[in-house]
């Protein structure tokens, strides 16, 4: 928090704040104007489009029913266990076609699941976010990046989950498109894992080399 202490975060505040009763709480945190405009063309005027959009939606978000929650979490559940289930059975029958019946069947889950878990990093901390990181990436990370790119920016240039892969991947329709960019839809099944090996990879040099891991345990200062 003390690293964006003084910044103008409006779009965040805007993008993640659908009650407007939250607005009551500014004058508690105001620090000052920015002295500088925002890095973006978006208004957020009272009767404008943003705004409006927003009242309307919270109006409709109380039309959820209670129980929608519980039912994610029973998915995420069913998911984990045949997880579980389908590897345990993977690696412990002595028939190959059996096995590899299996490993499949393991390999749909997780991914269904590592989709799935994208859901709980939305929420206040929860255990099923942790199985995110069964992925080899960190929900951490992807909580950060998420929030201050997706949420912020969704489905634009300035969103890094559209734009990152470029020139790779084109995921906004263009009519210039080369062909590999219109073979994305194939192509991100190579991308994607390798993209989370790197990453993992990246944070365990990171905590290796930089924040030095073992030297934390030892001490017993890892957080």
């Amino acid at each position: 928090m003390s690293r964006n202490k003084g910044t103008d975060i409006t779009e965040a505040f805007e993008s993640h704040h659908i009650n407007p009763s939250v607005e009551k709480l500014l004058p508690k945190y105001f620090i000052k104007d920015a002295n500088t405009p925002r890095n973006s063309p978006f208004t957020f005027n009272d009767d404008g489009f943003y705004r409006t959009l927003k009242r309307a939606v919270f109006e409709e978000m109380k039309k959820i029913p209670k129980d929608v929650s519980k039912t994610a979490d029973r998915i995420i559940d069913a998911l984990f266990v045949t997880l579980l289930a389908s590897s345990t059975l993977a690696n412990s029958s002595r028939n190959y076609w059996f096995s590899m019946l299996w490993y499949v069947v393991a390999s749909v889950t997780f991914a269904l699941l590592t989709s799935a878990c994208h859901n709980y990093i939305h929420r206040k901390t929860n255990w099923r976010m942790y199985i995110f990181n069964m992925s080899m990436w960190s929900y951490r990370d992807f909580r950060v990046s998420h929030v201050i790119s997706h949420h912020l920016y969704t489905n634009t240039l300035m969103d890094l989950e559209i734009s990152s892969l470029e020139p790779v991947l084109f995921y906004l329709p263009r009519r210039d498109k080369p062909l590999h960019a219109r073979l994305g839809f194939i192509t991100e099944f190579i991308f994607f894992p390798l993209g989370f090996i790197s990453l993992f990879i990246k944070r365990f040099c990171r905590v290796l080399f930089v924040e030095g891991f073992p030297n934390n345990i030892i001490a017993g200062t890892m957080p």
